[in-house]
């Protein structure tokens, strides 16, 4: 009766032990689908972006929200993506201002702090090295015809005390009309413009790391 015992427990093992075998293979066949590995870009690494919405020191202020869209690609040393070309680029303009004349420079400064890939946002630290920014005139303005007006009238003034007649207060105020077009050329403000599809050049400033689901 004890053999007959033993080899029932024996037939009993050799039954089990296949089993828990394959729960075992279907554990780790679980978590192989759940590996992910960190993809890192590292600091340094260029990335060209085009802003997707205009930006102009006529109406936008510090503060306000600016996006681009990543136009390459950014690989680690695996040659891996870890930012995708269409990568969301999101942060602020920081300052903003017209160029006070045609012989300055306006001022626009914008900063990035976040990527969206896929869906989802992830902090990010780069350094802005490019803006393709233009300067783009108002135009004539209540302002500059008021410039030109008052050149005009200034000239009118000294007309008459040079020519001591009409003649020479005619001439005066054509002189004095020039120079109030130059003052008002010479004066105008000129907006810094961000159109959309500008080129924006950012570089790592931090290296860049991004978990993605291994293929395993």
């Amino acid at each position: 009766m004890l053999r007959l015992t033993s080899r029932r427990l024996a037939a009993v093992l050799a039954l089990a032990a296949p089993a828990a075998c394959s729960g075992a293979g279907a554990s780790a066949g679980g978590n192989a689908k759940k590996v992910a590995e960190d993809r890192v870009a590292g600091q340094g690494a260029v990335i060209e972006l085009r802003s997707r919405d205009a930006l102009t020191s006529r109406h936008n202020h510090a503060g306000d929200s600016v996006v681009a869209t990543a136009v390459s690609a950014v690989l680690d040393a695996a040659r891996d993506t870890v930012i995708p070309v269409g990568a969301e680029f999101r942060g602020t303009v920081q300052e903003i201002a017209p160029a006070p004349n045609p012989h300055a420079s306006g001022r626009l400064r914008v900063a990035f702090t976040a990527v969206r890939i896929n869906g989802v946002v992830h902090p990010v630290r780069v350094r802005v090295t490019g803006l393709g920014t233009q300067l783009q005139g108002r135009g004539i303005t209540g302002g500059t015809v008021a410039k030109v007006g008052a050149g005009a009238a200034i000239g009118g003034i000294v007309g008459r005390l040079v020519g001591g007649n009409t003649a020479g207060a005619l001439v005066g105020a054509a002189a004095g009309g020039a120079a109030g077009g130059v003052y008002a050329h010479e004066t105008r403000s000129l907006d810094v413009v961000l159109a959309p599809g500008s080129r924006i050049r950012v570089v790592l400033a931090a290296p860049f790391a991004r978990e993605v689901a291994a293929a395993r």
